[in-house]
């Protein structure tokens, strides 16, 4: 069994055991696709070098939206286990991340079925409040990477459009599934039968990146959750 549907195996069962009622505490989920050109960062130095705007320079710009269920805060309690203190704090969903597997249209058919390449990734948060508001994560993928799996059958660079790529998005949180999303398909058995054409050397683990680790890092940060460091997914 190749990699590609291992991975797709082991993410079906997570699926089969998950209870449902905690896939509602993340709702509104949806993503926004945007291929963009690295933020411009002004040079002081007389031989700045010159940012290309070139294709395989742009980034795939990932926006998800998700929207936390809303829990009454209740007033902090102090406790003392095992001799340490304690505060208990309800209302704030702590080191929830957010997996993504995204799948881009390669440009090939084996038969009739188009061909996939795969990227993975992973962003952890520190905390999210359960606040019952709109919040929004952002995570990219180098355009060279794209590069490497969107390629026509003559070998020549493809211009990679939004309906080229299918997203699965998974939350999790304290060990459990809290939500989980699909676009360009409409759920996990027919994203399954996507990653069927996913050949094992076109997957790329770890490439889709976290906001901390792109060019975008410290740009608006303030208006977003805090991350708590890069993961890699897989």
């Amino acid at each position: 069994m190749t990699v590609a549907k291992w991975a797709v195996l082991g993410w079906m069962i997570l699926a089969s055991v998950v209870p449902v009622a905690a896939r509602d505490i993340i709702s509104g989920i949806k993503t926004t696709l945007e291929l963009v050109g690295p933020p411009e960062v002004e040079y002081r130095r007389a031989d700045a070098p010159a940012i290309r705007n070139e294709p395989e320079n742009r980034w795939l710009k990932i926006s998800i939206e998700y929207t936390p269920s809303q829990v009454r805060m209740e007033p902090p309690a102090l406790t003392r286990e095992r001799g340490r203190l304690r505060l208990n704090r309800n209302g704030f969903l702590d080191g929830m991340s957010i997996k993504l597997r995204v799948l881009v249209d390669s440009g090939i058919k084996f038969g009739t079925r188009p061909v996939y390449g795969m990227y993975t990734g992973e962003v952890t948060f520190v905390t999210v409040k359960r606040d019952g508001k709109k919040h929004l994560a952002e995570m990219f993928i180098p355009g060279a990477l794209i590069d490497r799996f969107s390629l026509s059958p003559n070998g020549s660079v493809r211009r990679v459009s939004k309906s080229d790529f299918i997203i699965e998005a998974v939350f999790t949180a304290a060990g459990r599934e809290i939500g989980r999303y699909y676009s360009g398909v409409t759920n996990d058995r027919a994203f399954a039968t996507a990653c069927e054409m996913v050949p094992d050397n076109m997957v790329s683990v770890g490439g889709v990146y976290p906001r901390s680790r792109t060019p975008w890092a410290l740009l608006g940060a303030d208006g977003l959750d805090p991350e708590s460091g890069s993961a890699d997914g897989n």
